[in-house]
């Protein structure tokens, strides 16, 4: 009866709802700057608390208004990282999920993006970003970096040599160092 279909549909748009709200707590409680911006438009519909306490309220801002205060607002183009045209097939459907790296002059702190096209709560096609800190990791990379290149000059300005010798498989190393030292070329 169209009775018992209106119930049913009222329970569905009910479940829905209640699934909407799940996903919303899920994200705003993740420890990573999350936000889904309309493809078309560049327009943020959503960004977590996260963001939020990075950015303000962003909501109906374009990306590029948010990422790129302080370059010049031209709205009718895209940041320079957008990959909207590599998170959607050639027919516009979602593809693959696009990772990479960046540095943010505003934030001044490393993050790890993942981005994907998805459809979002309100059945919009929309740009689904997810970016991680990643500063800590950065500075112990680049720290890692500084020592071997000043590990690599003593070594090289004191005519030393290294080597190591695994005991539990007997592999045996000789820096190129050493090996000049001993007359191995």
């Amino acid at each position: 009866t169209l009775e018992t279909f209106k119930m049913i549909t009222d329970m569905t748009e009910i479940s829905q709802q209640e699934a909407n709200e799940s996903l919303l707590l899920v994200l705003d409680s993740l420890d990573a700057l999350v936000y889904v911006a309309d493809i078309e438009t560049h327009d943020i519909l959503y960004m977590n608390k996260y963001g939020r306490q990075i950015f303000g309220d962003a909501t109906g801002k374009s990306c590029r208004q948010i990422f790129w205060q302080h370059a010049p607002l031209q709205q009718e183009n895209p940041c320079p990282f957008c990959c909207n045209n590599k998170i959607l097939t050639k027919y516009g459907h979602p593809s693959q999920t696009q990772v990479w790296e960046c540095y943010s002059a505003y934030t001044h702190q490393w993050y790890a993006v993942q981005a994907r096209a998805i459809h979002w709560i309100d059945e919009r096609l929309v740009r689904l970003e997810v970016a991680y800190d990643i500063t800590q990791r950065k500075q112990t990379e680049q720290t890692l970096q500084l020592n071997q290149e000043r590990y690599a000059l003593a070594v090289s300005a004191g005519k030393t040599g290294v080597w190591d010798w695994n005991v539990y498989t007997n592999d045996l190393y000789l820096d190129p160092s050493l090996k000049a030292l001993l007359g191995y070329s």
